[in-house]
């Protein structure tokens, strides 16, 4: 235990990496050519944007003049955002990759120091780097404050959640470049992560916006109480930043909460990064298993909790009336979880025979290989997973609301299981078809998207012609899709739906494994036919 504080104390406190890093990030004129064209460009939107306010030459209320103010806030803040969005990936998107290329990873290697010592060396330089952007707004932001459109709080907690938000695209980049054969592919990558994080937070965003000044689906008018989970879009916190949820009884300002969850995902990502820099069995590797299991079980107590106190969020602002409601609730989510991890599907259990170590065939099912990050170990791990979801909804559900989740629950709990046990055989087939390892993801990747995605718009058009409706609890063709039991009022097929995708992804197990037991030739033969 004291030699684990040690190395946790050299990795954080005068890591030598960081050191390198921020020198290099300093040197030269470039850097604060940057900064003063940044604090120049500010300074000049910011002026226009007050001066707009100022031209108006009909008389205003206080009010109307308190409300444009605050306004100037949220602009003078959405625009530091958007700095955040570009500059934060940019500082991380390449330097794994720049390393690889100029040859200088396997010496930095040598020294006995872990991936993870560089790791968070790069993450703190780029931390340190981003908050030089955030100290230089202050001037401007400081007008705020003294005209009254915001208090320093406001500020400390828009800051943060600027500040959370950064950390999370750092991290994204730090993890596309361990694995990015090229500068160009490593940068575009990372910009698409970073998009498809913002579009996904977005949802909560927009949500909250319209629920606070247009009487949205969360009804919440002017109170400051809402998920924490608005706060992980970074153009709208200078409204969510003073918002908070209600855990137990007690009032938890959201930027704490997705401060937490920042510090968590991005921890997850630099495990990511060090086992994909990392031989087959390494520490590495074994950490990132165990903080995906942490990460998960830390997201589904963020969830549970004000989900299952408070009504006004329960499906996004349908007020709950039970235990049945909230056990549909939980249950998609459940559900939901199993969908999203179709994506981490093929990486954890295609294998190939020219491939790393770590992906190649072992065996079929090995609860002993689920933390060491080997194909056999994908299905136990990914058990473990949806065990994880399911058991930490059920626990904070009975000790929030003193009550057990509705059947609705377990039924769709079921379906997720048999969603993840389908796509797993799916995997585990495709492997065994002689194909090399990109194209057996690639095969898995494109066969969801056939089987979930393109019936979309086929049904929906032949349900629009024959039924006049969109609806599928209308027509039976919705049947024909695989997650059809997800809809209101059909949650009774989940069962049947789930054990139909087991049997199927069991089944296509066993053909994958009794063709990995036929000649290296014979397979070849077939897979060319």
């Amino acid at each position: 235990m004291t030699a684990w504080a040690r190395r946790t104390v050299r990795t954080y406190f005068g890591n030598a990496a960081a050191v390198r890093e921020y020198r290099a990030q300093l040197r030269g004129n470039r850097a604060l050519y940057l900064w003063a064209a940044y604090l120049g460009l500010l300074i000049l939107l910011g002026g226009l944007a007050y001066s707009q306010i100022m031209d108006n030459e009909y008389a205003q209320s206080i009010a109307t003049l308190q409300s444009e103010l605050n306004s100037f806030y949220s602009t003078i803040i959405g625009m530091i955002a958007a700095v955040v969005c570009l500059v934060a990936p940019a500082l991380t998107a390449s330097s794994i990759t720049a390393e690889r290329q100029r040859r200088s990873l396997d010496l930095v290697f040598s020294a006995p120091v872990p991936p993870r010592y560089l790791l968070v060396g790069k993450m703190i330089a780029s931390m340190r780097y981003l908050m030089m952007l955030l100290v230089l707004a202050l001037p401007v932001t400081a007008v705020c404050v003294v005209m009254g459109g915001a208090t320093w709080s406001d500020v400390v907690g828009s800051y943060i959640v600027l500040l959370s938000s950064g950390i999370v695209f750092m991290a994204i980049g730090l993890a596309v470049s361990a694995q990015a054969p090229t500068l160009m592919s490593s940068i575009v990558n990372t910009y698409i992560g970073v998009g498809a994080y913002l579009w996904f937070t977005s949802i909560f965003g927009m949500v909250f916006l319209a629920s606070r000044f247009g009487g949205g689906p969360l009804g919440m008018g002017s109170t400051n109480e809402a998920p924490w989970s608005v706060v992980l879009l970074p153009f709208t916190a200078a409204y969510t930043s003073p918002t908070f949820t209600i855990i137990s009884g007690v009032e938890v300002p959201n930027w704490i909460l997705g401060l937490v969850f920042a510090l968590a995902f991005s921890r997850l990502l630099l495990s990511g990064a060090g086992s994909a820099l990392s031989p087959f069995g390494s520490p590495e590797t074994k950490s990132l298993r165990i903080h995906g299991i942490v990460f998960l079980a830390l997201l589904g107590v963020l969830v549970a909790f004000p989900l299952s106190a408070s009504t006004p969020f329960a499906m996004l602002g349908a007020p709950a009336t039970g235990p049945s409601t909230q056990g549909y609730t939980f249950g998609v989510l459940v559900a939901s979880v199993s969908m999203i991890a179709f994506w981490l599907i093929p990486a954890l259990v295609c294998h190939a025979p020219d491939a790393d170590r770590k992906f190649r065939y072992d065996g079929l099912f090995s609860l002993r290989q689920a933390i060491v990050g080997s194909p056999s170990g994908a299905l136990p791990y990914l058990l473990f997973l949806w065990g994880t979801v399911v058991a930490v909804f059920v626990a904070v559900y009975a000790f929030s609301a003193r009550a057990m989740l509705g059947v609705q629950f377990w039924q769709l709990s079921a379906w997720g299981l048999g969603f993840i046990v389908f796509w797993w055989g799916v995997a585990r087939f495709f492997s065994s078809m002689g194909m090399n390892l990109k194209s057996a993801r690639s095969s898995v990747i494109a066969t969801g998207i056939v089987v979930l995605a393109l019936p979309l718009p086929i049904l929906s058009s032949l349900t629009f012609t024959s039924y006049g409706t969109s609806s599928p609890s209308q027509t039976s063709l919705w049947m024909l899709h695989m997650a059809y039991p997800l809809a209101p009022g059909e949650t009774v097929y989940a069962p049947y739906y789930a054990a139909f995708l087991v049997v199927s992804g069991i089944a296509l197990a066993l053909a994958g494994e009794a063709n990995m037991k036929r000649p290296r030739r014979q397979r070849r033969a077939g897979s060319a036919e």
